[in-house]
């Protein structure tokens, strides 16, 4: 009987990477205007390795909403800043 192997869970991409995150999220679920419901989600992001050095960050804006007749929409505001990448070469994106 094979014992409990980790591969099996599934595959890691990066394991020497520390993540940090905060999101602030504003929900309706009541009819306002023309929208039946819509969000409003605000979040922010670091990336570090475990030695301490930063890789990156950057946030992302969104809102989406559902209108009264059920159809959807979405927006998105994404910002990457320039990154350090460990797994190449010369490290810079």
């Amino acid at each position: 009987m094979p014992g409990l192997e980790l591969n099996d869970l599934g595959y890691i991409n990066y394991a020497d990477q520390v993540n940090q995150e905060n999101e602030v999220s504003y929900f309706v679920n009541q009819p306002v205007s023309i929208f039946r419901t819509y969000n409003i989600t605000l979040e922010q992001f670091n990336n570090w390795n475990f030695n301490g050095t930063w890789l990156g960050s950057g946030g992302h804006l969104s809102f989406t909403s559902e209108f009264r007749k059920q159809w959807t929409f979405a927006a998105n505001l994404i910002f990457h800043s320039g990154a350090y990448d460990t797994r190449i070469l010369k490290g810079r994106l």
